[in-house]
Protein backbone atom coordinates (compact mmCIF):
# COMPACT_ATOMS: atom_id res chain seq x y z
CA UNK A 1 0.00 0.00 0.00
CA UNK A 2 1.39 3.71 -0.94
CA UNK A 3 2.06 5.58 2.00
CA UNK A 4 0.17 8.48 2.74
CA UNK A 5 1.54 11.71 1.81
CA UNK A 6 1.70 14.31 4.43
CA UNK A 7 2.50 17.73 3.88
CA UNK A 8 5.36 19.54 6.06
CA UNK A 9 6.27 23.04 6.16
CA UNK A 10 10.12 23.62 4.90
CA UNK A 11 12.09 23.71 7.73
CA UNK A 12 14.15 26.79 6.61
CA UNK A 13 11.98 29.65 5.02
CA UNK A 14 13.75 32.58 4.29
CA UNK A 15 12.26 35.88 5.68
CA UNK A 16 11.07 38.27 3.71
CA UNK A 17 13.63 40.81 4.74
CA UNK A 18 16.12 38.31 4.19
CA UNK A 19 14.95 36.88 0.79
CA UNK A 20 14.84 41.00 -0.57
CA UNK A 21 18.05 40.93 0.57
CA UNK A 22 21.14 39.01 -1.41
CA UNK A 23 23.96 38.51 0.16
CA UNK A 24 27.37 39.77 -0.46
CA UNK A 25 29.18 38.41 -2.99
CA UNK A 26 26.08 36.35 -4.70
CA UNK A 27 23.84 37.76 -7.73
CA UNK A 28 20.87 39.54 -7.71
CA UNK A 29 17.56 36.88 -8.35
CA UNK A 30 15.76 38.02 -11.91
CA UNK A 31 12.68 39.73 -11.47
CA UNK A 32 9.36 37.37 -11.03
CA UNK A 33 7.15 38.20 -14.44
CA UNK A 34 3.32 37.40 -13.18
CA UNK A 35 1.44 35.41 -15.68
CA UNK A 36 -0.30 37.43 -18.75
CA UNK A 37 -4.05 37.69 -18.81
CA UNK A 38 -6.70 38.85 -21.51
CA UNK A 39 -8.12 42.30 -20.99
CA UNK A 40 -11.93 41.58 -19.78
CA UNK A 41 -14.42 42.63 -22.06
CA UNK A 42 -16.41 45.74 -22.35
CA UNK A 43 -19.59 46.81 -21.58
CA UNK A 44 -22.27 49.41 -20.97
CA UNK A 45 -22.31 50.41 -17.26
CA UNK A 46 -26.23 49.27 -15.44
CA UNK A 47 -28.31 52.20 -14.92
CA UNK A 48 -31.72 52.42 -13.21
CA UNK A 49 -33.76 52.25 -16.54
CA UNK A 50 -31.81 49.11 -17.64
CA UNK A 51 -33.62 47.55 -13.98
CA UNK A 52 -30.46 47.69 -12.40
CA UNK A 53 -31.11 47.11 -8.67
CA UNK A 54 -28.86 48.86 -5.97
CA UNK A 55 -27.22 47.17 -3.40
CA UNK A 56 -29.28 46.58 -0.65
CA UNK A 57 -28.07 49.68 1.81
CA UNK A 58 -28.60 52.11 -1.10
CA UNK A 59 -31.67 51.35 -1.84
CA UNK A 60 -32.83 50.88 2.32
CA UNK A 61 -30.99 54.60 2.21
CA UNK A 62 -33.31 56.25 -0.58
CA UNK A 63 -36.41 54.21 1.05
CA UNK A 64 -36.26 55.48 3.64
CA UNK A 65 -35.40 59.37 2.77
CA UNK A 66 -39.02 59.31 0.60
CA UNK A 67 -41.05 57.60 3.12
CA UNK A 68 -40.05 60.62 6.06
CA UNK A 69 -41.74 62.96 2.56
CA UNK A 70 -45.15 61.27 1.13
CA UNK A 71 -46.05 57.71 1.46
CA UNK A 72 -46.25 55.08 -1.08
CA UNK A 73 -50.34 55.23 -0.81
CA UNK A 74 -50.40 59.10 -1.42
CA UNK A 75 -53.10 58.57 -4.19
CA UNK A 76 -55.27 56.53 -2.81
CA UNK A 77 -55.33 59.25 0.72
CA UNK A 78 -55.72 61.88 -1.64
CA UNK A 79 -58.52 59.93 -3.72
CA UNK A 80 -60.68 57.85 -1.00
CA UNK A 81 -63.43 55.92 -2.43
CA UNK A 82 -63.27 58.00 -5.82
CA UNK A 83 -62.28 55.33 -8.30
CA UNK A 84 -62.38 58.10 -11.16
CA UNK A 85 -60.16 60.73 -9.17
CA UNK A 86 -57.71 57.41 -7.84
CA UNK A 87 -57.17 56.61 -11.95
CA UNK A 88 -56.41 60.46 -12.81
CA UNK A 89 -54.04 60.57 -10.45
CA UNK A 90 -51.85 57.89 -11.60
CA UNK A 91 -51.01 60.44 -14.49
CA UNK A 92 -48.59 62.08 -11.92
CA UNK A 93 -45.78 60.71 -11.36
CA UNK A 94 -45.44 62.31 -8.18
CA UNK A 95 -47.28 65.13 -5.69
CA UNK A 96 -45.14 67.62 -6.97
CA UNK A 97 -46.56 66.92 -10.40
CA UNK A 98 -49.90 67.36 -9.21
CA UNK A 99 -48.64 70.72 -7.20
CA UNK A 100 -47.45 72.15 -11.14
CA UNK A 101 -50.62 70.72 -12.71
CA UNK A 102 -52.85 72.86 -10.16
CA UNK A 103 -50.78 75.83 -10.62
CA UNK A 104 -51.09 75.93 -14.11
CA UNK A 105 -54.17 75.71 -14.38
CA UNK A 106 -54.55 78.56 -11.39
CA UNK A 107 -52.35 80.65 -13.61
CA UNK A 108 -54.77 79.99 -16.82
CA UNK A 109 -57.78 80.81 -14.78
CA UNK A 110 -56.52 84.10 -13.25
CA UNK A 111 -55.54 85.26 -16.50
CA UNK A 112 -58.61 84.72 -18.33
CA UNK A 113 -57.68 82.00 -20.81
CA UNK A 114 -60.43 79.84 -18.77
CA UNK A 115 -63.25 80.66 -17.81
CA UNK A 116 -66.04 79.16 -15.29
CA UNK A 117 -69.25 78.13 -17.04
CA UNK A 118 -71.64 80.57 -16.84
CA UNK A 119 -74.78 79.57 -14.23
CA UNK A 120 -77.81 78.82 -15.99
CA UNK A 121 -80.88 81.64 -16.52
CA UNK A 122 -83.02 80.53 -13.37
CA UNK A 123 -85.86 80.09 -15.48
CA UNK A 124 -88.49 78.84 -12.43
CA UNK A 125 -86.63 81.58 -10.44
CA UNK A 126 -88.16 84.98 -8.83
CA UNK A 127 -88.63 87.64 -11.32
CA UNK A 128 -86.05 89.77 -9.13
CA UNK A 129 -83.58 86.67 -9.45
CA UNK A 130 -84.22 87.17 -12.92
CA UNK A 131 -83.52 90.49 -13.53
CA UNK A 132 -80.27 90.12 -11.57
CA UNK A 133 -79.07 87.46 -13.59
CA UNK A 134 -79.90 89.40 -16.75
CA UNK A 135 -78.19 92.35 -14.95
CA UNK A 136 -74.62 90.26 -14.29
CA UNK A 137 -74.89 88.66 -17.66
CA UNK A 138 -75.00 91.69 -19.58
CA UNK A 139 -78.54 90.98 -20.99
CA UNK A 140 -81.28 93.54 -22.13
CA UNK A 141 -83.37 94.36 -19.39
CA UNK A 142 -87.00 94.46 -21.01
CA UNK A 143 -88.18 92.68 -24.50
CA UNK A 144 -88.43 96.10 -26.09
CA UNK A 145 -84.49 96.62 -25.49
CA UNK A 146 -84.12 93.42 -27.75
CA UNK A 147 -86.15 95.23 -30.47
CA UNK A 148 -84.04 98.48 -29.95
CA UNK A 149 -80.83 97.06 -30.16
CA UNK A 150 -81.86 94.64 -32.81
CA UNK A 151 -78.67 94.60 -35.83
CA UNK A 152 -79.78 93.00 -39.07
CA UNK A 153 -77.47 92.22 -41.93
CA UNK A 154 -77.41 94.35 -45.24
CA UNK A 155 -79.01 96.60 -44.44
CA UNK A 156 -82.44 94.88 -43.37
CA UNK A 157 -85.37 97.11 -41.56
CA UNK A 158 -88.23 95.45 -40.26
CA UNK A 159 -91.41 96.56 -42.14
CA UNK A 160 -94.64 97.58 -40.51
CA UNK A 161 -96.25 94.82 -40.78
CA UNK A 162 -93.22 92.71 -39.16
CA UNK A 163 -93.53 94.78 -35.91
CA UNK A 164 -96.05 93.15 -34.24
CA UNK A 165 -94.44 89.63 -34.52
CA UNK A 166 -91.09 90.96 -34.02
CA UNK A 167 -92.39 92.16 -30.61
CA UNK A 168 -93.74 89.05 -29.62
CA UNK A 169 -90.95 87.07 -30.41
CA UNK A 170 -88.53 89.10 -28.49
CA UNK A 171 -90.89 88.54 -25.40
CA UNK A 172 -90.16 85.06 -25.72
CA UNK A 173 -86.02 85.48 -26.20
CA UNK A 174 -86.57 87.56 -22.70
CA UNK A 175 -88.25 84.94 -21.20
CA UNK A 176 -85.88 82.45 -22.19
CA UNK A 177 -82.88 84.49 -20.93
CA UNK A 178 -81.48 84.75 -24.41
CA UNK A 179 -79.03 87.21 -25.53
CA UNK A 180 -79.08 90.27 -28.13
CA UNK A 181 -76.57 88.09 -29.92
CA UNK A 182 -78.98 85.18 -30.32
CA UNK A 183 -81.62 87.47 -31.10
CA UNK A 184 -79.95 89.48 -33.91
CA UNK A 185 -78.81 85.42 -35.41
CA UNK A 186 -82.54 84.47 -34.74
CA UNK A 187 -84.17 88.04 -36.43
CA UNK A 188 -81.32 87.44 -39.90
CA UNK A 189 -81.98 83.85 -40.20
CA UNK A 190 -86.02 84.71 -40.10
CA UNK A 191 -85.33 86.88 -42.57
CA UNK A 192 -82.75 85.45 -44.92
CA UNK A 193 -85.47 82.39 -44.97
CA UNK A 194 -88.06 84.61 -45.75
CA UNK A 195 -86.13 86.17 -48.88
CA UNK A 196 -85.65 82.37 -50.05
CA UNK A 197 -89.33 82.06 -49.41
CA UNK A 198 -90.09 85.19 -51.45
CA UNK A 199 -87.80 84.14 -54.23
CA UNK A 200 -89.47 80.89 -54.89
CA UNK A 201 -92.64 82.13 -54.34
CA UNK A 202 -92.14 84.75 -57.28
CA UNK A 203 -90.54 81.75 -59.67
CA UNK A 204 -93.99 79.67 -59.02
CA UNK A 205 -95.60 82.65 -60.22
CA UNK A 206 -94.14 83.19 -63.39
CA UNK A 207 -94.26 79.46 -64.18
CA UNK A 208 -97.70 79.68 -63.63
CA UNK A 209 -98.56 82.43 -65.19
CA UNK A 210 -97.02 81.40 -68.14
CA UNK A 211 -98.81 77.91 -67.78
CA UNK A 212 -102.43 79.30 -67.97
CA UNK A 213 -101.50 81.92 -70.54
CA UNK A 214 -100.71 78.83 -72.86
CA UNK A 215 -103.62 76.83 -71.89
CA UNK A 216 -106.22 80.08 -72.72
CA UNK A 217 -104.72 80.25 -75.96
CA UNK A 218 -105.13 76.83 -76.59
CA UNK A 219 -108.81 76.69 -75.70
CA UNK A 220 -109.49 79.93 -77.07
CA UNK A 221 -107.72 80.36 -80.12
CA UNK A 222 -104.65 83.47 -80.51
CA UNK A 223 -107.26 85.70 -81.32
CA UNK A 224 -110.45 85.10 -79.15
CA UNK A 225 -107.62 85.24 -76.31
CA UNK A 226 -107.28 88.46 -76.52
CA UNK A 227 -110.31 89.67 -77.70
CA UNK A 228 -111.09 87.58 -74.19
CA UNK A 229 -108.54 89.13 -71.94
CA UNK A 230 -109.54 92.32 -73.47
CA UNK A 231 -113.11 91.72 -71.69
CA UNK A 232 -111.60 90.71 -68.54
CA UNK A 233 -109.85 94.08 -68.13
CA UNK A 234 -112.72 96.21 -69.05
CA UNK A 235 -114.93 94.09 -66.54
CA UNK A 236 -111.86 94.43 -63.45
CA UNK A 237 -111.71 98.26 -64.38
CA UNK A 238 -115.30 98.57 -62.77
CA UNK A 239 -114.31 97.40 -59.56
CA UNK A 240 -112.51 99.75 -56.83
CA UNK A 241 -108.60 99.30 -57.06
CA UNK A 242 -108.06 98.13 -53.83
CA UNK A 243 -111.02 95.32 -54.60
CA UNK A 244 -109.23 94.60 -57.86
CA UNK A 245 -105.88 94.43 -56.26
CA UNK A 246 -107.14 91.95 -53.32
CA UNK A 247 -108.85 89.75 -55.78
CA UNK A 248 -106.21 89.39 -58.16
CA UNK A 249 -103.51 89.20 -55.40
CA UNK A 250 -105.18 86.19 -53.18
CA UNK A 251 -103.97 82.90 -53.53
CA UNK A 252 -105.68 79.58 -54.09
CA UNK A 253 -105.36 76.35 -51.91
CA UNK A 254 -101.81 75.40 -53.70
CA UNK A 255 -100.24 79.12 -53.97
CA UNK A 256 -101.39 80.24 -57.44
CA UNK A 257 -102.62 83.89 -57.45
CA UNK A 258 -106.19 84.07 -58.22
CA UNK A 259 -105.72 86.34 -61.58
CA UNK A 260 -103.08 83.78 -62.51
CA UNK A 261 -104.98 80.89 -63.04
CA UNK A 262 -107.38 79.78 -66.06
CA UNK A 263 -110.91 79.03 -64.10
CA UNK A 264 -110.99 82.94 -63.20
CA UNK A 265 -110.02 84.40 -66.45
CA UNK A 266 -112.53 82.16 -68.34
CA UNK A 267 -115.44 83.13 -65.71
CA UNK A 268 -114.61 86.51 -65.78
CA UNK A 269 -114.28 86.60 -69.59
CA UNK A 270 -117.94 85.38 -69.96
CA UNK A 271 -119.50 87.49 -67.24
CA UNK A 272 -117.96 90.54 -69.25
CA UNK A 273 -119.74 89.21 -72.02
CA UNK A 274 -122.59 88.65 -70.69
CA UNK A 275 -123.10 91.97 -68.71
CA UNK A 276 -121.13 94.06 -70.90
CA UNK A 277 -121.71 93.52 -74.99
CA UNK A 278 -118.42 96.01 -76.16
CA UNK A 279 -116.45 95.03 -73.24
CA UNK A 280 -114.57 92.51 -76.20
CA UNK A 281 -114.12 95.82 -78.27
CA UNK A 282 -113.34 98.48 -76.32
CA UNK A 283 -110.45 99.38 -73.73
CA UNK A 284 -110.67 98.35 -70.18
CA UNK A 285 -109.25 102.27 -69.40
CA UNK A 286 -112.70 103.66 -71.41
CA UNK A 287 -115.06 104.52 -68.59
CA UNK A 288 -117.85 105.51 -71.12
CA UNK A 289 -118.71 102.19 -73.37
CA UNK A 290 -121.59 103.36 -75.20
CA UNK A 291 -119.73 106.78 -76.08
CA UNK A 292 -116.44 105.22 -77.12
CA UNK A 293 -118.46 102.69 -79.01
CA UNK A 294 -120.64 105.56 -80.72
CA UNK A 295 -117.10 107.67 -81.37
CA UNK A 296 -115.89 104.94 -83.30
CA UNK A 297 -118.32 104.22 -85.27
CA UNK A 298 -118.60 107.67 -86.68
CA UNK A 299 -114.95 107.66 -87.25
CA UNK A 300 -115.30 104.22 -89.86
CA UNK A 301 -118.31 105.98 -91.20
CA UNK A 302 -116.14 108.83 -92.26
CA UNK A 303 -113.79 106.33 -94.08
CA UNK A 304 -116.33 105.02 -95.88
CA UNK A 305 -117.76 108.27 -97.21
CA UNK A 306 -114.42 108.45 -98.64
CA UNK A 307 -114.62 105.14 -99.61
CA UNK A 308 -117.91 105.62 -101.64
CA UNK A 309 -116.69 108.74 -103.49
CA UNK A 310 -113.56 107.22 -105.15
CA UNK A 311 -110.65 107.39 -102.92
CA UNK A 312 -108.18 104.42 -103.28
CA UNK A 313 -107.17 103.92 -100.07
CA UNK A 314 -110.37 104.96 -97.79
CA UNK A 315 -111.67 102.19 -100.08
CA UNK A 316 -108.47 99.60 -98.77
CA UNK A 317 -108.74 100.86 -95.48
CA UNK A 318 -112.89 100.16 -95.37
CA UNK A 319 -112.55 97.05 -97.39
CA UNK A 320 -109.42 95.10 -96.53
CA UNK A 321 -106.99 94.68 -99.02
CA UNK A 322 -104.78 91.98 -99.61
CA UNK A 323 -106.48 89.56 -97.36
CA UNK A 324 -106.14 91.72 -94.64
CA UNK A 325 -109.49 92.59 -92.98
CA UNK A 326 -110.87 96.28 -93.62
CA UNK A 327 -112.84 98.46 -91.02
CA UNK A 328 -116.16 97.13 -92.75
CA UNK A 329 -115.95 93.75 -89.99
CA UNK A 330 -115.23 96.51 -86.72
CA UNK A 331 -117.89 98.23 -87.52
CA UNK A 332 -120.30 95.24 -87.85
CA UNK A 333 -118.76 94.33 -84.22
CA UNK A 334 -119.68 97.44 -82.78
CA UNK A 335 -123.12 98.16 -84.28
CA UNK A 336 -123.91 94.49 -82.56
CA UNK A 337 -122.61 95.48 -79.20
CA UNK A 338 -124.23 98.82 -79.83
CA UNK A 339 -127.65 96.81 -80.43
CA UNK A 340 -126.68 94.10 -77.54
CA UNK A 341 -126.17 97.08 -74.65
CA UNK A 342 -129.43 98.44 -76.21
CA UNK A 343 -131.95 95.39 -75.08
CA UNK A 344 -130.20 94.86 -72.00
CA UNK A 345 -131.17 98.12 -71.05
CA UNK A 346 -134.71 97.56 -72.01
CA UNK A 347 -134.26 94.49 -69.89
CA UNK A 348 -133.70 96.22 -66.90
CA UNK A 349 -135.97 98.65 -67.40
Amino acid sequence: MPEAITSTPAASSPSPAAASTPSAGAAAPAPITPPHTAPAQSSPPATLADGAVPDGAAAAAAAAAAGSRFPDNWRDQLAGDDKTSAERLKRFASPGDLFKSYRELETKVSSGQLKAPATPFPATGTDEAKAEWRKTNGLPETAEAYVEKLALPNGVVIGEADKPLINEFAKDMHAAGATQDEMNRAMASYYRLQGVAEAQRAEADVSTRATSQTQLMTDWGPQDYKVNMNAVGTLLATMPEEAKVGLLSARTADGQMVGDTVWFNKWAAAHAREFNPAATLISPTQANAPQAISDEISAIEKVYQRAVTGDRDAHREYYGHAGKPGLDARERELIHAQEQMRLRGQRAA
